[in-house]
C-alpha cells in the first residue's frame, strides 16, 4: 500500500486496518529522496527484506505516480495494481515547473510548507462532520506541521516533477499478466474529466469504479463502498 504526498502511513490507517484482516500489508514511508526510480528501489528493497516475492500494489493520489512507476520498473513483483484518485504523467507546463523549482531550495520550510499545505489541503474531504473525516485532518496537520522537513518538500516536488516528465505508452504492460482497477471519482478536484480519461486511454483493459460524491478521499467519506470494490478486485485475483 504506497502512501500519498504526506509520505507517511498513518492517513491511510482505515485501509491498513480493513485490508489487514485478510491480507498481510506492507506501507511504506517515503524518505526525501528526489526520484522515483530511488524510491521505487527502496520499496523492492523492502519487500525483498521481508521475504515477500510478489504483491498486489495499491496506490492512492500520489501513491497512484509511485504505483506506476513501479510496475514498470518490477513487473514481476506486482500481482495486480490498484490506482485510486490518480492521474498519468502529463508534461504539460513541466518547463515553467522546473524552473519554480529552482527557487524552492531557498525558501524557507515555513513557506514549503504554507505551498504544500495549501495544495493538499484543498483535497481533503470538504464535509468534516464524520469522526473519520476529522481524524484524517488532524493527521493531516499533524504531518504537515510537525514531521515533514524541508528535505521532504524538496524531495516530493522533485519526485511530482520527475513523474509528470516521463513518457508512458501503451505498450510499457503489454507482457505484463496482472490485472489493474482504476477507482476514480467524478468529483474529485485533481483528476477531472480529461485527467480521469487521459488514465482510462493508458489502461483501456483496466476494471473502473467512478465513486461520485467522494472527492479525492473515497476511503474516507465512502468508506464502505471503496472498501468492497476492492475487496471484489483482490479477491479475484487470489
Amino acid at each position: 500500500m504506497l502512501s500519498g504526498a504526506l509520505t507517511h502511513p498513518d492517513i491511510s490507517w482505515q485501509s491498513i486496518t480493513h485490508f489487514g484482516q485478510e491480507f498481510g500489508i506492507v506501507v511504506p514511508a517515503y524518505p526525501p529522496v528526489h526520484t522515483m526510480d530511488e524510491l521505487c528501489d527502496g520499496i523492492a528493497a523492502i519487500l525483498r527484506r521481508e521475504g515477500i516475492e510478489s504483491a498486489h500494489v495499491m496506490g492512492g493520489s500520489y501513491g497512484g505516480f509511485v504505483a506506476q512507476v513501479f510496475v514498470r520498473r518490477f513487473p514481476a513483483v506486482c500481482r495486480s495494481l490498484v490506482l485510486s484518485h490518480t492521474s498519468a504523467p502529463d508534461s504539460t507546463g513541466i518547463e515553467k515547473a522546473r524552473r519554480m523549482m529552482g527557487w524552492l531550495p531557498v525558501l524557507p520550510a515555513v513557506v514549503l510548507r504554507r505551498i504544500l499545505g495549501g495544495m493538499l489541503g484543498r483535497l481533503m474531504p470538504a464535509d468534516a462532520s464524520s469522526p473519520s473525516a476529522q481524524l484524517m485532518l488532524a493527521l493531516f496537520h499533524e504531518v504537515m506541521d510537525h514531521h515533514l522537513t524541508k528535505a521532504d518538500f524538496l524531495a516530493i516536488s522533485a519526485r511530482t516533477l520527475d513523474f509528470y516528465g516521463r513518457a508512458f505508452s501503451l505498450s510499457d504492460l503489454s507482457g505484463w499478466p496482472g490485472r489493474i482497477l482504476l477507482a476514480l471519482a467524478e468529483d474529485d478536484p485533481a483528476s477531472p474529466e480529461r485527467v480521469r480519461s487521459a488514465l482510462q486511454s493508458l489502461y483501456p483493459h483496466a476494471a473502473l469504479h467512478l465513486f461520485r460524491g467522494s472527492g479525492h478521499a473515497a476511503a474516507i467519506t465512502n468508506a464502505e463502498e471503496y472498501q468492497g470494490v476492492v475487496d471484489e478486485f483482490l479477491r479475484a485475483q487470489i
